[in-house]
C-alpha cells in the first residue's frame, strides 16, 4: 500500500472479508514500501521490544537496500510482496501485469535471500482495483493477500498523530473482537514515533508478531 494516489482513501472502516485465528493478544505490525533507508533503524527498535513484523516490499528498493533484508531473516521478520512499479495505473492494468511484478519481486527476494513468500499487498489496497477475476487469478497461483483492518495513516500525518490514531483504532478493533492487522510504511518519519507505539503495545500485553502463510488473511471487501 502506501502513499499517494489522489490523496489516499481512508480503508480503514472496510469491513474484513475473513478473520485470522491467531493466539490471543496479538498484534501484527506490517510496513509497506520498503526497504529503504529507515529500515535497520526500524528493525533494531523491533528488536529492543521482541517485536517481529512483515514488510511488504518493492523490487527496486530491495535491489538498493539488500542489507536490511538480510537482518529480517535472522531476526524473524516475515516478507511480503508488493510489487515493481508502485502504480496503479501500470499495476493494475491486467493479469498478465499483475502477476508480473509478483513474479519478479519474488524473483529479486529469492535472489537476495534465498527465499519466496506468497504473501502479498497490492499498491493501495485491493480496493477498488482488485476486481474478482483479479483476485481469483492471484488466489489460483497462490498468493495470500493481505489488506489490513488499523490504517496509521502515518503517510498522511507523518508526525506523532498517527500513533495516537493507531491506538484508537486498536481500541476499538479489539472491542470488536478482531484481530490487529496495522498498516504502516517503512519511512523515517514513522521511524520517528513508532517506540511510542511499541512501548505501548508492550505496556498493554500485546505479542508483536509476524503474519505466515497458514493464516487467514484478512481482506477488504470489493
Amino acid at each position: 500500500m502506501c502513499c499517494q494516489l489522489k490523496k489516499e482513501q481512508p480503508l480503514r472502516l472496510t469491513e474484513p472479508t475473513v478473520t485470522v485465528s491467531p493466539p490471543e493478544n496479538v498484534v501484527y505490525l506490517t510496513f509497506d514500501d520498503g526497504p529503504s533507508e529507515s529500515t535497520e533503524a526500524i528493525l533494531s527498535l523491533l528488536k529492543r521490544y521482541q517485536a517481529r513484523a512483515t514488510f511488504f516490499m518493492l523490487s527496486p528498493a530491495m535491489e538498493k537496500y539488500p542489507e536490511g533484508m538480510k537482518r529480517m531473516v535472522e531476526e524473524g521478520h516475515s516478507f511480503g510482496l508488493h510489487g515493481v512499479s508502485h502504480n496503479a495505473k501500470s499495476f493494475y492494468e491486467s493479469t498478465s501485469s499483475i502477476l508480473g511484478e509478483l513474479t519478479e519481486g519474488n524473483r529479486v527476494l529469492e535472489r537476495i535471500t534465498g527465499k519466496q513468500t506468497m504473501l502479498i499487498r497490492t499498491p493501495y489496497g485491493s480496493v477498488p482495483y482488485m476486481t474478482k477475476t483479479y483476485r481469483q487469478v492471484v488466489k489460483e497461483e497462490g498468493y495470500l493477500l493481505w489488506d489490513w483492518n488499523i490504517d496509521s495513516r502515518d503517510w498522511e500525518y507523518k508526525d506523532v498523530r498517527y500513533v495516537q490514531d493507531t491506538i484508537y483504532q486498536l481500541e476499538q478493533v479489539v472491542r470488536e473482537g478482531k484481530v490487529p492487522v496495522i498498516l504502516l510504511h517503512d519511512k523515517k518519519s514513522t521511524l520517528d514515533h513508532l517506540e511510542r507505539l511499541l512501548v505501548y503495545l508492550q505496556n498493554n500485553g500485546y505479542v508483536m508478531e509476524a503474519l505466515n502463510e497458514h493464516l487467514s488473511p484478512i481482506q477488504f471487501k470489493s
